[in-house]
């Protein structure tokens, strides 16, 4: 599980840059930030939902950690089957 929660921090990493870059590419400069913002806030919003279920729920963290998996891979499988090469990102 250790192991598997090591992985996931990794892959944390690679979607938050990869998801920022794309994300800013696609999006026109008027909006960029509004949606940066709404971006950085459900994040938060993330991490605020996880505390209060481990506090007020259940203090097993082996299940909110496999939910967090659970979604971290899909995040990096869809990532990686569905977004093309950007020229933006190549540059960088």
């Amino acid at each position: 599980m250790i192991v598997l929660m090591f992985i996931s921090g990794l892959v944390t990493g690679v979607r938050m840059s990869l998801g920022w870059v794309y994300m800013m590419e696609f999006v026109s400069n008027n909006h960029q930030t509004v949606l940066g913002s709404v971006h950085l806030m459900v994040e938060n919003i993330i991490i605020i939902i996880a505390a209060l279920y481990f506090d007020v729920i259940s203090k097993n963290w082996l299940w909110l950690a496999l939910a967090g998996l659970v979604g971290e891979f899909a995040g990096l499988i869809m990532n990686a089957l569905f977004i093309p090469e950007s020229p933006k990102f190549l540059i960088m």
